[in-house]
């Protein structure tokens, strides 16, 4: 997408509120063996981003704009594997 994807950043930087806030982490989007209380993926369906419009894909389900029919890709599946096993 244009965008730096700069890994080690959000690992430095759960560290660091870890280290200075000591409360609970909430990451929308990547995650690492931190003590997380949550994981929200960026979408549950696929939908419109303010930079790309309807281009780029997000979600766990896919979504055909013209007709709406729903499809779920297999990162909805393995969420659905998470949920079921209440656990990664």
């Amino acid at each position: 997408m244009g965008f730096e994807v700069y890994p080690a950043a959000l690992y430095q930087v759960l560290h660091e509120f870890e280290d200075r806030y000591r409360l609970p982490l909430y990451v929308t989007e990547n995650g690492s063996a931190f003590d997380l209380c949550g994981y929200m993926v960026w979408s549950w369906i696929d939908n419109f981003e303010w930079t790309f419009g309807y281009s780029k894909r997000f979600g766990v389900i896919a979504c055909d704009f013209e007709t709406g029919a729903r499809m779920t890709k297999s990162s909805g599946e393995w969420l659905r594997r998470v949920i079921d096993d209440n656990s990664i």
